[in-house]
């Protein structure tokens, strides 16, 4: 989609919620938080497009008063955490509430994009359901299947992707019951497992993840192996997908912020 202006201004807040234990992941041979990480793509492919994105960076997971304030901020997005935001997560980490909080005082009209946690996190705060991966399944890490939804197949932010493609995951938990007054744009291999959805006409949540790189994942597994080993079959886990399409949401989200400029 051409845009209007040869050069262009977005200011995107990230929302951070990994904890200071969480890894980090390596990108352009550098290693970075998941917020910082997901800074620099935005800014990489903004600059492919002769387009600049300042991304601002916030911690809330360590500072409960770490939000942006309304107005100095064009687009949100909530990336992922090695945390969960179910009940149990809920009651161990009380500064979830405040993100809740915030995510409920967003304007409407502000862009809005959650990844796997931050998909989880919008989710409870409008009304969904938050649960553990029962078994056999335990977990989704690595490609996965997602399905698209009628609505999916006609919304933006799947635009140029397949109606049935691979997704990168790394979650343990799933958006079971979807947010309030929204409409379920992809299901995963359990049939309540929502894995995509829209709210109004800005807000997306995506339990997959367009940020990372399959040596993301890779990097997540081997430092998390003792522990997975005892939920899943680690031979079972694929990050190899020549034909790679999930990448195109952050894209996708990307134009779609910048169209609300114009």
């Amino acid at each position: 989609m051409p845009y209007k202006r040869t050069m262009s201004r977005l200011r995107i807040a990230i929302i951070g919620s990994g904890p200071a234990s969480q890894e980090p992941l390596t990108y352009v041979g550098a290693r970075w938080t998941v917020r910082g990480l997901l800074g620099r793509k935005l800014q990489d492919f903004a600059k492919s497009k002769r387009l600049i994105i300042e991304s601002h960076l916030y911690w809330p997971a360590g500072n409960p008063r770490d939000y942006p304030i309304p107005g100095t901020y064009d687009a949100l997005v909530f990336p992922g955490s090695k945390l969960n935001i179910d009940k149990q997560g809920l009651e161990e980490n009380h500064w979830m509430g405040g993100l809740l909080d915030f995510i409920r005082e967003t304007d409407s009209e502000v862009p809005v994009l959650g990844i796997c946690f931050g998909h989880q996190a919008i989710a409870v705060a409008r009304g969904g359901r938050v649960e553990r991966i029962p078994k056999p399944l335990g977990a989704e890490v690595g490609f996965s299947p997602v399905f698209m939804t009628e609505e999916g197949q006609n919304d933006e932010i799947f635009d140029g992707i397949p109606a049935n493609f691979s997704g990168l995951f790394s979650h343990f938990t799933y958006v079971s019951k979807p947010p309030r007054d929204s409409s379920v744009l992809a299901y995963g291999v359990k049939s309540d497992m929502v894995q995509a959805y829209k709210i109004g006409s800005s807000t997306w949540g995506v339990q997959f993840h367009p940020d990372y790189s399959p040596q993301n994942i890779d990097e997540l597994v081997d430092r998390r192996k003792s522990s997975l080993g005892r939920m899943l079959d680690l031979s079972n886990i694929s990050t190899i997908n020549p034909e790679r399409h999930d990448h195109r949401v952050l894209e996708n989200f990307v134009d779609h912020a910048f169209e609300t400029l114009n």
